[in-house]
């Protein structure tokens, strides 16, 4: 079987027969694991970025994005994708990992928002320790998502009641949601404060664009009297909606415009057939209702050489204060 690693620009991906190949690798898996994610993503997070690909008779089985910033290989990942996985097979993981570890352009490999039970944080780091590499997992934090079969019980009577006593105060309450937005669209929703940050605008736009013509994406707006008062920005598969950033008017505050269009964004893609709802958005704008959660976790592995070590007691031995004048 003829097969190998490689770890290859982003740019000259796009370029290439493998965009459309990881493309494939990516259908089945969440919408923010898809090539064109991440080629958004790119420019709001420093480093150079590469794609770590594995090939085996001629067909891409493996695809990991990355970000080369100084002598660190992160994962391309920002704080406004809700997560970061691996694409392809256990052959196509092992490929890469013995690419990366003939490449001399890293210290440390860090990959950060990665689902605790995946391969890239369990089968990866057995790669890495049986090459003698130094490995560290820590907890990430936690995506928050309720059951969207259960959703309308899951808030308990209590919440349950507030909520459709807002929906009965909201004079005209209508939601809309729209599949591909505009620019327009968008800069209403980049208006409304405390949700879509303004910085991410064209990450929103193309996503928006892109991924909404295949169903993968949604803007939805709460109208109260005709008015837009709360925006959501999602990204959907078969299964899940996940929700990206939440916003709403201050001056409505007394009838929570947020959690209203939340639980009725809910409700819609309960009826659209979708199971779970995931909200990726601070702890403060979170809702009370919303108690399970998926761990995440940060993965790191460090080359076993003078430098390497050094930044593994540096980052895992004392806290990162007292070195930070050395960075």
């Amino acid at each position: 079987m003829r097969g190998g690693g490689a770890l290859v620009e982003l740019d000259e991906v796009r370029h290439s027969g493998a965009w459309r190949a990881w493309g494939a690798l990516a259908a089945e898996r969440p919408p923010f694991l898809s090539p064109e994610v991440f080629a958004a993503m790119q420019p709001l997070v420093p480093g150079r970025p590469y794609v770590a690909e594995a090939w085996s008779d001629g067909d891409l089985i493996g695809a990991l994005p990355l970000t080369l910033s100084g002598r660190t290989l992160f994962g391309l990942w920002s704080m406004y994708s809700p997560g970061y996985d691996y694409c392809g097979s256990d052959l196509g993981l092992e490929l890469i990992w013995k690419c990366l570890h003939r490449s001399r352009c890293w210290n440390r490999i860090q990959c950060t928002g990665v689902p605790e039970g995946s391969m890239l944080a369990t089968r990866f780091l057995e790669l890495a320790r049986a090459d003698d590499q130094v490995v560290v997992r820590h907890a990430a934090g936690r995506h928050p998502y309720v059951p969207l079969d259960h959703v309308t019980a899951t808030v308990g009577a209590a919440v349950r009641g507030d909520l459709e006593r807002m929906t009965r105060i909201a004079r005209e309450l209508e939601l809309e949601r729209i599949a591909v937005p505009t620019t327009a669209d968008l800069d209403d929703a980049l208006r409304i404060p405390g949700g879509l940050d303004p910085r991410a605008g064209h990450f929103y736009l193309v996503l928006g664009r892109v991924l909404g013509r295949r169903g993968a994406a949604s803007l939805y707006f709460l109208r109260v009297g005709g008015e837009r008062v709360a925006a959501l920005f999602a990204l959907e598969d078969h299964r899940t909606l996940f929700v990206l950033a939440l916003a709403s008017r201050d001056e409505y505050a007394q009838n929570n415009p947020g959690d209203l269009l939340l639980w009725h964004a809910g409700l819609e893609a309960r009826r659209r057939g979708l199971r779970e709802l995931e909200i990726d958005v601070p702890d403060e704008r979170r809702p009370p209702w919303i108690a399970g959660s998926h761990p995440t976790v940060t993965i790191t592995i460090y080359r076993p050489t003078m430098r390497g070590l050094a930044l593994y007691a540096m980052n895992e031995w004392f806290p990162p204060a007292l070195f930070a004048p050395l960075w």
